[in-house]
């Protein structure tokens, strides 16, 4: 949810299974070492919840533990659908 583009990660969900065991397509796909900095920093979303950004990147908000925030998955899901599409259709608005 980055930059607000979907691409094919896999072809099926075997080679989606086997790829997802690198930590380095993990990393590359899903961002996945900001996962540990924010654990450690006491950010530990429970089930339906996840981690994300309080001020998105692409808004030019900081890549930084003090930017990340625990989120209603539900929620942020549909809050980077607004955002993306907003872009995408020229606005430069926040949702």
């Amino acid at each position: 949810m980055l930059d607000g583009t979907y691409e094919k990660v896999a072809s099926s969900s075997e080679e989606y299974n086997r790829l997802n065991k690198s930590a380095e397509w993990c990393d590359e796909i899903f961002i996945a070492s900001w996962y540990p900095i924010a654990l450690e920093n006491g950010l530990i979303p429970n089930e339906g919840e996840c981690i994300g950004w309080q001020l998105h990147p692409i808004l030019g908000g900081d890549f930084s533990v003090e930017n990340l925030q625990i989120f209603n998955m539900a929620v942020y899901q549909s809050l980077m659908s607004q955002l993306h599409l907003r872009l995408q259709r020229g606005g430069h608005e926040t949702p």
